[in-house]
């Protein structure tokens, strides 16, 4: 028996080894058996991609703001869903995934690449290695097996196709068609049949010469590198100025540009190079400039750290650049003409020629750059001889036409004003320059032109304080790893300065705005245009407006009844606007669905969703419903209770509270079944409150001698000895729920607190209460587990505990007459923080020791609710506004 056994066992063993030898050897012939991609790619592509590791470069690119507000534009709203839900997804973090994603990919565009469509192709190439093998033998195996009928959806659109080329793979929506090829190593994709063909058995590597194919290798794991037509490129970068924009005729024609980049939260570096040429007759012009290699601009080094912008210009003399720049000039039909007349005013009024007034002197540096604290910016220009250029302001002085004011002294410098003619400010304007009357200094070989005298006081001050720009911490960051010679550099500050390539409302021009402080140079060298940009995003941890929003709203709506999904991570969230229109809007895609109801009326989220329902929409008149994230009815809803309703409605556990003119309570459970309470003489003007766990809740009875009833469950508990209130409150009771314990509490108008045990049989409040709050009080209580809180009319926000200790905190500059005050569970971790909204657009956060929250205030009105809205597993704030706008903040 034993020898059997031992015989079954190697036998097991033996076949064990067997399939593990068969394995590992069609894995070896998938890693031998290769093909490169790079030949699955035809030549004549507009766009192309490519990345050694798909999971390194795409990964980190699903957490950064810059995809946030990409995806918020309307073109790829279709994408924001998908891309939100694999941010939030826990594959991100799967092993086998990062393993299985970390392949090469290949991905170009063929046609106009702005859109794939009727026009515009795409070939993608997936290299899958050693994974090739279930690729192989699937494209063996599927024709042999019936797979036809499956009810998979993705198998009942895929179908396997020959023809005398090839056999294929076609899997078909009515949305799309896409064509499939398994090629040993690779897995090719196109939407074009005829480009499928041409990428699965033509080697199109032939076609690259040994430069081409240098292009397409990545520098590192992870790094994404993009070639382009250049021409075209060159188009899209420059789109913003049409002076640069006009000169596309200098890119070499069926040339290839490359595009390498790096992209975090804090920083952004995008480097292009672009072939350039002057053979054509158009661009002789700039041969000159084209010819120069870049240098170091010496007039940066003039700088003192109050500049907070600059533009520098250091790519040729002044003639050069009248001659290469002039015949772009939009404005400038006739670039000689235009020369000679501007050239003949200057005789006849001046007494010199264009030549002598401006080319005698000048340098080939030139710049524009604004100071802190000031409006006006400062223009300077290197000056080449001193003494040509005294001689020809001494002409400039001497005429009739320019006026020389130079009485001002401003911080130790005397300071001259001239006055130009109206001729030499059209053609300053013709570049954008308008100086009608600047100010002027000349300082260490430059001169300083400025409609401001208090800037170029400020130049002259700091110029040898030995506090230079480059030595800044600002300007050290947007500097590294960018070369110091250039021909155009442009340091920029948001706040100050927008440079031309964010001018447009494209969606690239506005996830570059994240990062508001950049610089951007241009360098030349060996008919190579080279384009760096190097930009910081604002200072870590700052709030910010989540990408998408804020929403302009149609009509006015109701703080009260912005709501979210119940649970740790809400999907939907609910407001009514002008009082009859239910909006749903879904976080993942920022799709909004539509409720239009005859009668005013008032949600509120299900505490624990059953059915499919997630939110409860009550009528004036007492129409029921419970929806679903589509605002359609679920079960046997919508239910009509025959009688008006006298207050908002309020969530108890999966169940809905609610109170009719006539004093009758409801109770509407999800199945539509219905439990009527009836208590005389109650009068309920404000919502009943209820437990998180829907065990009980409270009704307050508004009157001169107010009643709160206790309910557990579908009990009244004290219905025959209610808490009475000596008074008249405003506003809603409040439950704490301490361990075992529970308690009611409610305020006054005129400021006192009531406190009882909730069990209390005689209706005597605790020990220490009732309790002489300061003020007046608009709003009642909220309840934590541990505090009381509430809101006087002069924003004293205060802190109750049960022992009767207080604490409190002011609210500045603000009344509370018309306040809100909510806890909310924003981390989902248990414990409630406390926000305030008080007669202002404006909400204040605090944990429940009354301290300020990290990134409070914000703008914001009424009562905030707290949702993942991109994905990051960090809830947002969203709020409604006075203007009737819904937004969206980060705190964190």
């Amino acid at each position: 028996m034993k020898k059997l056994l031992a015989r079954i066992f190697l036998s097991i063993i033996s076949v064990i080894l067997t399939i593990l030898l068969l394995l590992a050897a069609a894995l070896a012939y998938c890693a031998f058996d290769r093909k490169s991609a790079l030949s699955s790619i035809p030549r004549n592509y507009s766009l192309y991609i490519h990345t050694d590791s798909a999971f390194d470069t795409v990964n980190p690119l699903f957490d950064l703001q810059a995809a946030d507000l990409f995806l918020s534009s309307p073109e790829y709203s279709s994408l924001r869903k998908p891309f939100m839900d694999f941010r939030s997804s826990d594959l991100r973090d799967n092993g086998f995934v990062k393993f299985a994603a970390s392949r090469q990919v290949d991905f170009a565009v063929y046609g106009d690449g702005s859109k794939i469509g009727s026009d515009s192709h795409f070939v993608a190439v997936l290299n899958l290695g050693i994974f090739s093998l279930a690729s192989r033998v699937g494209s063996y195996m599927y024709p042999k097996l019936s797979l036809s009928d499956s009810q998979n959806e993705f198998l009942k659109n895929l179908s396997y196709e020959t023809n005398e080329q090839t056999s294929y793979f076609v899997y078909k929506t009515p949305d799309l068609t896409l064509y499939l090829k398994s090629v040993k190593n690779l897995l090719i994709a196109s939407d074009s049949f005829e480009h499928l063909l041409t990428a699965s058995l033509v080697e199109n590597d032939t076609t690259y010469t040994p430069a081409q194919k240098k292009l397409f290798r990545s520098g590192k794991k992870g790094e994404l590198r993009i070639v382009a037509d250049a021409s075209s490129l060159m188009h899209s970068v420059t789109g913003g100025n049409p002076i640069l924009s006009s000169m596309s005729n200098l890119i070499a024609s069926d040339s290839l540009s490359v595009v390498s980049f790096n992209i975090t939260d804090s920083d952004l570096s995008l480097k292009c190079r672009l072939p350039v040429t002057s053979e054509s007759e158009d661009a002789a012009p700039l041969a000159p400039i084209l010819a120069k290699k870049s240098s170091v601009p010496s007039i940066i080094t003039r700088f003192s750290d109050i500049t907070q912008y600059y533009t520098v210009l250091n790519a040729g003399t002044l003639e050069e650049l009248k001659d290469a720049v002039l015949p772009f000039i939009p404005d400038v039909k006739n670039p000689d003409e235009y020369w000679k007349n501007c050239d003949d005013w200057c005789k006849t009024l001046l007494s010199m020629d264009l030549n002598e007034f401006l080319f005698s002197w000048m340098g080939d540096e030139f710049a524009v750059f604004g100071i802190e604290n000031q409006n006006d910016p400062v223009f300077a220009i290197q000056i080449k001889d001193e003494k040509a250029r005294q001689s020809v302001f001494n002409k400039l002085l001497s005429s009739i036409l320019i006026k020389d004011d130079n009485s001002l002294i401003l911080g130790g410098v005397r300071l001259s004003k001239l006055e130009f003619p109206s001729f030499l400010n059209w053609m300053l304007g013709i570049v954008g320059v308008n100086m009608p009357s600047p100010y002027f200094m000349v300082l260490d070989g430059t001169i300083y032109f400025s409609e401001s005298a208090e800037c170029l006081s400020a130049v002259y001050t700091n110029a040898h304080s030995g506090k230079s720009l480059i030595k800044s911490k600002t300007y050290s960051e947007v500097s590294k790893d960018l070369k110091n010679d250039t021909s155009i550099s442009l340091f920029y500050n948001l706040e100050r300065s927008v440079p031309f390539f964010l001018r447009s409302n494209e969606a690239l021009s506005q996830v570059l705005k994240l990062y508001t402080m950049g610089r951007f140079d241009v360098r030349i060298e060996k008919d190579v245009l080279e384009i760096n940009l190097h930009a910081c995003a604002r200072k870590s941890g700052s709030l910010y407006s989540v990408p998408g929003f804020p929403l302009s709203l149609e009509q006015k709506a109701s703080p009260l009844n912005l709501q979210v999904d119940s649970g740790k991570n809400p999907k939907h969230l609910y407001w009514v606007e002008g009082q009859t229109s239910l909006k749903a809007l879904d976080l993942s895609s920022m799709q909004i669905a539509s409720k239009e109801d005859s009668d005013k009326i008032e949600i509120v989220a299900s505490s624990k969703p059953k059915n499919g329902g997630t939110v409860w929409s009550v009528s004036s008149h007492g129409v029921v419903s419970l929806l679903n994230p589509a605002l359609e009815a679920v079960g046997r809803f919508p239910l009509m209770l025959g009688e008006n309703i006298s207050c908002r409605p309020c969530s108890s556990g999966e169940n809905l509270v609610l109170v009719s003119d006539l004093g009758t309570v409801f109770i509407v459970k999800p199945d539509a079944s219905l439990v009527t309470i009836e208590i005389p003489g109650l009068s309920a003007k404000s919502e009943p409150v209820a437990l998180s766990d829907g065990r009980a809740f409270a009704i307050y009875s508004k009157g001169f001698l107010g009643k709160i009833y206790y309910f557990e469950g579908e009990k009244c508990v004290n219905l025959e000895n209610p808490f009475e209130i000596p008074g008249i409150a405003l506003g809603s009771p409040a439950i704490l729920k301490n361990s075992s314990k529970i308690y009611v509490g409610i305020i006054t108008q005129a400021g006192e607190l009531n406190i009882w045990r909730a069990d209390s049989k005689d209706g005597e409040q605790i020990d220490g209460f009732p309790l002489r709050l300061g003020g007046v009080f608009m709003t009642n209580l909220v309840a934590s587990e541990k505090y009381f809180y509430a809101l006087s009319s002069d924003a004293l926000l205060y802190r109750i505990s049960l022992d009767g200790s207080i604490l409190t905190v002011q609210i500045p500059n603000s009344s509370a007459r018309h306040g809100f005050i909510c806890l909310r569970d924003t981390e989902n971790n248990g414990r409630e923080s406390l926000f305030v909204c008080a007669d202002a657009n404006v909400i204040y956060g605090f944990n429940e020791n009354l301290e300020l929250l990290s990134g409070y205030p914000l703008a914001g009105w009424g009562k905030p609710v707290f949702a993942d809205v991109n994905g990051d597993k960090v809830s947002e704030c969203l709020a409604l506004t006075i203007d009737k706008k819904l937004t969206a903040w980060r705190t964190r």
